[in-house]
């Protein structure tokens, strides 16, 4: 399953099953031991939400999958604040109960959350491993904070792509630079040269953020374009070619 742009990237394979909150709440969490602490799904979950409806952040949308028997969770959550106009914030998270994965959120404009165990965002809100003597809550909390802090340099960021105008062969070099440095693959080159510089010109209407001949609209056009490559593709493209502009 995917998303819109501007939004989190979630992808969950054959390996994993699309759940609801309410089937979370149905599985069961390990017997903890001496070193080691399970942390239920839900109650990750719903210390997140607890922690962003304190930040006065609300969720537009949610998306779970579970996988290895009901152990491994991965989620994320797209929260309606907008960065920048146009640009809205997501939260990606997993970890799981066989002792395989930690406890890891991520937090910003670009989020990609895949149940291969890619996860990505513009800043790290938390990794923890399930041991003792820690408070989730408070750990949540702190990581929350830091984001939230960090984020009018995100919408900085944004707003300098968005104003950074590109002529023809500025963009067309930017391309190339992606593919020559391994960055973009060669289909994934192809598809957002003809997004951007073909339909999006032809066909604004259908491909508002790729219209305007900017920074910002060709990191949408190549976006887009991802959306069409493998996870590990676009997993490593999307941190990449954020690079190529700074952001």
């Amino acid at each position: 399953m995917e998303d819109n742009n501007n939004k989190a990237r979630f992808i969950s394979h054959k390996d994993t099953a699309i759940v609801t909150i309410e089937q979370l709440r149905e599985i069961a969490t390990p017997g903890s031991t001496r070193y080691w602490r399970p942390v239920s799904h839900v109650e990750l979950v719903e210390s997140i939400k607890l922690d962003l409806s304190y930040q006065g952040l609300e969720v537009t949308r949610e998306q779970f999958a579970v996988g290895s028997n009901g152990n491994k969770l991965f989620g994320a959550f797209d929260l309606a604040e907008q960065l920048v106009p146009g640009v809205s914030s997501a939260i990606g998270f997993r970890h799981s109960n066989d002792k395989k994965i930690a406890i890891q959120i991520v937090a910003g404009a670009r989020v990609f959350v895949c149940d291969n165990m890619a996860l990505s965002g513009d800043i790290t809100v938390l990794k923890q491993k399930h041991t003792w003597g820690y408070s989730l809550r408070d750990l949540i909390r702190r990581g929350m904070d830091s984001w939230r802090n960090k984020q009018s340099n995100f919408a900085n960021s944004i707003e300098r792509m968005q104003n950074t105008s590109l002529s023809t062969h500025e963009a067309q070099a930017l391309l190339a630079k992606s593919l020559y440095d391994g960055i973009l693959t060669f289909q994934t080159f192809k598809i957002a040269y003809d997004i951007f510089f073909e339909r999006a010109q032809r066909n604004p209407e259908q491909y508002p953020d790729c219209a305007q001949m900017t920074a910002w609209g060709l990191h949408n056009a190549v976006t887009r374009a991802l959306k069409e490559s493998t996870p590990n593709v676009a997993f490593n493209s999307t941190v990449g070619f954020s690079k190529v502009f700074g952001a």
